[in-house]
């Protein structure tokens, strides 16, 4: 009966116990908490680069023991050592596996659900490097939205990976989007190993567009890093993209000399980087005409690739095979690779046709249910009613359309007549510059100002909230009228009227959103820029890189508007004449002095053989007005460069700035 008790009473204490018990290999049951399990994991750490084997074996455990802890940290740690130790052992289906497992974990407690990017993460990294592009971008838009869901401030790495995805896709520039995004964080977080491999990808994106020069910086800033922070597998990736890049320039020689440098590299290597690299440097020895030297790398660059079932690299070496021996007139040996290859590629074609099947089933099925509905409503109407009806929305919306048609040209004419009698009132303010004093100068010029943005503001508010607000009334109306009365078939005409109205509505709120100087009530002058720059660069091809330097918020309204306005014209300036694709924009104040140079690399023009179009020379009556400087340099073919200068002490000096509502 005593011995009974004791056992309950034992019992009871484990049930009750602060933490997850689990039995060593001398049956003794060890109670595990959070501080338990870290130090479990900094064991596992010291071990990793002595024995690859029993840190993996040490990292399991602490998974297992995070797991039924729900100790998300510990979850994360053990996962991300795990998948790189299984990666650089060439373990892809081993590592895959361990992920699955924590994600159906994770997606079945709350307390883990912070651990989800890192398992979407690195589901998608063993994605990628199998070839199996599209499954990668999905776990890492999935990771993104999960960080982005839970607020977790992610380190930049699902960023970069979804850059090199992008990469792959030859979505060159959703890529720069990204890895821009991975930049920013790695370099305010000192993160060196992810800038590393930022800068590789982003010399890679370089490469593929045959921007070489700029592909060869980037890959040499990412050397650099990799070898002062001795981080072995960066270092020999980017000298295997360096070698490549002089392969693309046509320069072997070059080329392997980076590509040797590759095999004095000390460290766990990751499989998949060692195909690549021996591959490559096969193709190095081919170009230059040895081709015993490149039959041995692409030997074992497929032995490589066959272990790690590496699909697109194992087709690929087949077919340079087949070609070297076809060369040497080993035709057999060429017949045999090049049919390993084909079916291969024929695998790989079959894998994309059955995900097109796939989704033209369901798209099939979704049809005919549609068709279905379709003809038991079409039961219930006649068709002599519904003609009828058709015919009166037809004349409704034909008169809508006209109606708002003049209404938008009054609106324009008036516009262009406050402009006219606008233009009239500067003509008579510089007739009087040569006898009004600079800080007269810059009152008039500020109460212009002020009378010019409550005039936009207007005139932005009726075309937002009336005509706004028409259109979207008659666009309510059209698709109620289209839901209400599906089963006639005619009711399909008037998608082309819908669609009209939809883009004549953004057209309108595009110019509402331009007119209004209201961000700048709301923000300061650099988030303004940020948020403006942002927007040109969704709604166009157009990069823009904006540097701001100094205390610019602390700039008055008066003078912070004028500087977007400038910048805006010389912005659109670009977008309209340029054909440029990347921008440079830097706004400075240093004490007293306030410089602006914008800069372009488009086509350019001849400054002797051409005016001033309307936006500079509204440009250079800003500046003339501030008493400032401005230079406009240019060449065809050599871009464009707007420098301005502003003395705010002089400024001052004219005049006291105010802090004004006026604008609002």
């Amino acid at each position: 009966m005593l011995q009974r008790n004791r056992i309950l009473l034992l019992l009871f204490i484990a049930l009750h116990c602060d933490g997850v018990s689990a039995q060593t290999d001398k049956g003794v049951y060890a109670v595990y908490d959070t501080t338990t399990i870290k130090e479990q994991i900094e064991r596992a750490v010291e071990i990793e680069v002595r024995n690859t084997d029993s840190a993996i074996v040490a990292f399991q455990s602490s998974l297992r023991n995070s797991q039924d802890l729900r100790y998300a940290n510990g979850v994360i740690n053990s996962l991300k050592h795990l998948g790189l130790l299984y990666s650089n052992k060439g373990m892809y289906d081993k590592c895959l596996e361990t992920f699955i497992n924590a994600r159906d974990i994770c997606l079945r407690s709350k307390e883990l659900a912070t651990a989800l990017p890192v398992v979407y993460n690195g589901m998608a990294n063993i994605y990628k490097m199998k070839g199996d592009y599209e499954a990668a971008a999905k776990h890492y838009y999935q990771a993104l939205q999960i960080a982005e869901k839970l607020n977790i401030q992610t380190s930049g790495s699902i960023y970069n990976n979804m850059g090199s995805v992008q990469m792959f896709l030859k979505q060159y520039g959703k890529a720069y989007f990204y890895l821009e995004k991975a930049e920013v964080l790695a370099r305010k977080n000192n993160n060196y190993d992810l800038l590393a491999s930022i800068l590789t990808n982003r010399g890679v994106v370089y490469k593929s567009e045959k921007k070489y020069p700029q592909s060869l910086m980037a890959l040499e800033e990412a050397l650099t890093i990799s070898r002062q922070q001795k981080l072995s597998d960066a270092e020999y990736n980017t000298l295997t993209n360096i070698g490549q890049v002089y392969l693309s320039l046509e320069e072997p020689k070059k080329a392997l000399e980076y590509l040797v440098k590759t095999q004095e590299v000390k460290g766990d290597i990751n499989p998949y980087y060692q195909a690549v690299t021996l591959e490559t440097i096969g193709v190095a020895y081919n170009r230059l005409g040895d081709n015993d030297a490149a039959e041995r790398y692409f030997t074992q660059a497929l032995q490589l690739s066959d272990k790690l079932q590496l699909q697109e690299n194992r087709q690929s070496l087949n077919e340079k095979l087949a070609n070297l021996y076809a060369a040497k007139g080993s035709f057999e040996k060429a017949y045999n690779y090049l049919a390993t290859g084909m079916n291969l590629k024929d695998s790989l074609q079959a894998q994309s046709i059955d995900q097109t099947i796939s989704g033209l089933d369901i798209k099939y099925r979704t049809a005919e249910r549609e068709k279905e509905l379709a003809r038991n409503q079409l039961k219930i109407n006649e068709q002599q009613d519904y003609l009828k009806k058709k015919n009166f929305w037809l004349v409704v919306i034909s008169v809508g359309v006209v109606l708002l048609g003049l209404l938008l040209i009054l609106l324009f004419r008036s516009n262009r007549h406050k402009q006219r009698l606008q233009k009239k009132q500067i003509q008579i303010l510089e007739q009087q510059q040569q006898i009004l004093k600079g800080g007269q100068q810059i009152g008039q010029l500020k109460a212009m100002m002020q009378g010019e943005e409550k005039e936009r503001t207007r005139i932005a508010r009726e075309l937002h909230d009336g005509i706004g607000g028409m259109l979207t009334a008659i666009n309510m109306n059209l698709s109620a009228l289209q839901k209400k009365h599906s089963h006639i078939p005619e009711v399909k005409d008037l998608n082309e009227i819908m669609v009209m109205l939809q883009s004549t509505a953004i057209e309108v709120r595009k110019t509402a959103h331009n007119l209004m100087p209201d961000i700048l009530l709301k923000y300061t002058l650099p988030e303004a820029l940020h948020m403006y720059c942002e927007h040109i660069d969704t709604d166009n091809m157009l990069q823009i890189n904006l540097q701001l330097y100094g205390p610019l918020e602390e700039l008055d309204k008066f003078l912070a508007l004028s500087l977007y306005r400038i910048i805006q014209e010389l912005v659109q300036n670009i977008i309209k004449h340029s054909q440029a694709s990347i921008s440079e924009i830097q706004l400075r104040q240093d004490a007293d002095k306030l410089t602006i140079t914008v800069e372009d690399n488009g086509i350019g023009f001849n400054k002797s053989n051409s005016t001033d179009g309307v936006g500079l020379q509204n440009v250079r009556s800003r500046i003339e007005a501030l008493h400032g400087f401005v230079s406009i340099e240019s060449a065809p073919r050599m871009g464009t460069t707007v420098y301005i200068e502003l003395d705010l002490e002089k400024m001052k000096s004219h005049t006291e700035y105010e802090d004004t509502n006026s604008y609002s």
